[in-house]
């Protein structure tokens, strides 16, 4: 399902924008261009297919209920359009899913702050709130890893750089 919603968003965006490149249109196409011109500028649904697929289903892991949830609503808009023979093609052997409930990190000392963090995909849950040492691993290749071998049990460990969140004073993009 997950190469069926790439080439529906794949095809949706293709046929949504113009592409500078595109080849002039003959003068004899051009009532028929702009009649498709002005279908698509008064009932695009381009914004609300990828609110639901990247909003509303979105993120999703392979099998996970969020998964299952954004291929059976991109099958029934596929329908309502009046296409056939939808199905679902597997393309992994079925696996193990794995959802995000809630997750909540801060810093507890030498005063609170907030964290901006996520678990990485399939790490274990917790049933309460835990505390642990955190370990930043600084780890570029495999061999960087010998370095940290037994000493990460019961430690929450960080993957990744502090991302830099800069104030946005301008929308990011226009319509």
């Amino acid at each position: 399902m997950k190469r069926t919603a790439s080439v529906l968003i794949v095809f949706l965006l293709a046929f949504t924008f113009q592409l500078p490149a595109q080849a002039p249109v003959k003068a004899a196409d051009a009532p028929a261009a702009e009649k498709i011109k002005k279908y698509e500028e008064d009932h695009s649904q381009v914004m609300d297919i990828l609110s639901y697929l990247s909003d509303v289903y979105g993120p999703r892991l392979n099998y996970s209920p969020e998964y299952k949830e954004a291929a059976e609503w991109a099958s029934g808009k596929l329908k309502e359009w009046g296409l056939e023979n939808i199905h679902y093609d597997l393309w992994d052997p079925e696996g193990k899913g794995w959802s995000l409930k809630s997750f909540y990190a801060e810093v507890t000392s030498p005063r609170t702050i907030t964290l901006i963090a996520y678990p990485k995909a399939w790490s274990p849950g917790f049933d309460k709130a835990q505390k642990a040492e955190v370990v930043y691993l600084d780890a570029e290749s495999p061999e960087d890893l010998t370095k940290y071998e037994g000493k990460l049990k019961g430690k929450f460990v960080l993957m990744s750089e502090p991302a830099v969140v800069a104030p946005h004073f301008q929308p990011d993009a226009h319509r």
